[in-house]
């Protein structure tokens, strides 16, 4: 054990310079270390102070509690307008997304275009065709059923053409 302490001894004694330029490097960097954490204490003091100069405890409590209350405020509104998109995309759902007009002369000789097939789909492809056939005595309506795309009867040139078009349509996305 003695030598040991020898040992460490005459260590020392051989490096003492390097020891102490060790020592006060360690110093100093610790010494810019509690100099650097003053200053940002220091900040952040005064930013403490800016904050609560002017108001006191009872002021602050109140300023939370209506920021508090406004939150909530927002979070109900927010509930209500999820329910409320619900709601109109549901409708949406069922109102007429793809439509089509296609003119035509249903009586050649007698007139122009003045009859026409209109197609009118949901975004699930139920719907109708009218036809609305036209000429200087008469006016007929007639309504086609379609689910899924598919018309319950047989449908007409310009009918078929109408619906034809409506189906290429793009629906909304919701």
């Amino acid at each position: 054990m003695k030598q040991i302490l020898k040992t460490i001894m005459q260590f020392i004694d051989a490096y003492m310079e390097y020891l102490w330029l060790g020592t006060l490097l360690l110093i100093i960097f610790l010494l810019v270390m509690v100099i650097s954490l003053v200053i940002k204490q220091h900040r952040l003091a005064r930013k403490y102070d800016r904050f609560m100069r002017g108001s006191d405890a009872e002021n602050l409590e109140k300023s939370f509690f209506e920021a508090y209350d406004a939150i909530k405020d927002l979070q109900y509104e927010n509930m209500v307008n999820k329910e409320d998109i619900s709601r109109i995309k549901e409708v949406m759902g069922k109102t007429f997304q793809r439509m089509s007009v296609v003119r035509y002369n249903a009586f050649p000789g007698m007139g122009g275009n003045s009859s026409c097939a209109v197609a009118l789909l949901t975004q699930s492809l139920d719907g109708m065709v009218l036809n609305i056939v036209h000429n200087r005595e008469n006016c007929y309506f007639y309504v086609k059923v379609v689910n899924k795309g598919e018309p319950e009867v047989i449908l007409g040139k310009e009918e078929r053409a109408a619906l034809d078009e409506a189906l290429k349509e793009k629906p909304v996305k919701l």
